[in-house]
């Protein structure tokens, strides 16, 4: 998985967390637990937060090789990085309706 992730990632860029996010929404996988239509399991879990935790996520594996926070220690730094990935979600889902 980390070959994966370290060919798509660039874990140098200021701008990881925002791709990670619009990825996730572009590629649909933020409608897996969302519960609206098309969704696979109906957890009522919104949009928003599926692209804040993989922005989230993403800086993470940058900075400590794991995609799962084992300590929120730089818990600051995270919630940018959530809110980062929210924002290139958004993004996403505007270039989506852009396109369509």
């Amino acid at each position: 998985m980390t070959a994966i992730l370290d060919s798509v990632i660039d874990c140098n860029s200021k701008w990881a967390a925002a791709t990670a996010g619009f990825g996730v929404s572009f590629i649909g996988l933020d409608r897996v637990f969302w519960g609206g239509d098309g969704s696979l399991v109906e957890l009522g879990i919104p949009l928003s937060v599926h692209w804040a935790l993989a922005g989230a996520s993403i800086d993470n594996y940058c900075k400590n090789g794991n995609l799962i926070p084992m300590s929120w220690n730089e818990s600051k730094k995270l919630g940018y990085a959530a809110a980062a990935g929210a924002g290139g979600g958004f993004a996403a889902k505007v270039v989506w309706a852009w396109l369509s």
